[in-house]
């Protein structure tokens, strides 16, 4: 197993990511698609899947979104339109190395990701859900309810949300531009992108085959709720305290080799 840093011009910044690739002819790549902010270069987990991968002869590409961990650009210009074109170009620049992103795994808003490129008629032969944050609609209400909560003092949870929610002040909410998130500020075509959409609709009425399709969901996950999910299907790993990153030392375990054997092509 050889460790690459690959790094491709997307208008004027760059994208980088880590090649894992393996001691064959085997041309096929398996792409890693990090959530909102995240790194999927350092992430634990996928790091783990990417070393898993390797040992199963298969090639793994973990990268960055512009405006994150080591690609340039900046964080504030991010939409799920401007992250599957990124994802578009990365799938087309592996191609012009020679290689096929034959497969793919995402987590949280990854998962968005996913479901509008493959609505667009991209094509993978597998497709890995890990806390997949599809219902946008109703996970951007939840979000807001959760901060209103916060600054009054009381608990929010998936099933008390609706108590703190207000229209009015939700979309007022949505439409405020320069919003800080934990590590850089991000402008409102994100949120207006979202605040109505459900990529749930785009994966249930997709030709993709059903059976190509798993998903990992703790259990335990906050952030995005499984009581949140209107996407579940027939290949699904619950992990029974799993929280939205499922990648503590005894979560991975809950998954990993399942999510690694999915992967293989018989």
């Amino acid at each position: 197993m050889e460790t690459i840093l690959k790094e491709y011009q997307f208008n004027n910044y760059k994208i980088r990511g880590i090649f894992t690739k393996v001691p064959s002819t085997n041309k096929n790549v398996i792409l890693c698609i990090p959530g909102f902010g995240r790194s999927a270069v350092s992430e634990k987990k996928f790091k783990k899947f990417s070393d898993s991968l390797a040992t199963k002869n298969l090639n793994c590409f973990r990268f960055d979104f512009l405006g994150t961990g080591i690609s340039d650009g900046e964080f504030k210009f991010t939409t799920v339109e401007h992250l599957s074109n990124q994802v578009k170009f990365i799938i087309k620049s592996l191609e012009d190395d020679g290689y096929k992103v034959n497969s793919i795994i995402s987590h949280s808003l990854g998962g968005c990701v996913v479901a509008k490129l493959i609505n667009e008629n991209l094509v993978f032969e597998k497709i890995v859900l890990i806390s997949p944050a599809l219902n946008q609609k109703t996970l951007q209400r939840y979000w807001f309810s959760q901060k209103r909560g916060k600054s009054l003092g009381k608990e929010v949870t998936f099933n008390n949300y609706l108590n703190f929610y207000d229209e009015e002040m939700f979309t007022k909410d949505m439409n405020q531009d320069g919003k800080m998130t934990k590590n850089d500020y991000i402008n409102k075509e994100y949120f207006v992108e979202n605040m109505n959409m459900d990529y749930s609709n785009l994966l249930i009425n997709i030709n993709t085959n059903q059976k190509n399709i798993l998903m990992i969901q703790g259990l335990k996950d906050e952030a995005v709720p499984f009581e949140s999910q209107n996407y579940k299907p027939q290949n699904l790993i619950l992990v029974e305290n799993g929280d939205h990153d499922l990648e503590r030392p005894d979560l991975i375990q809950g998954w990993l080799q399942k999510a690694v054997e999915f992967c293989i092509i018989n």
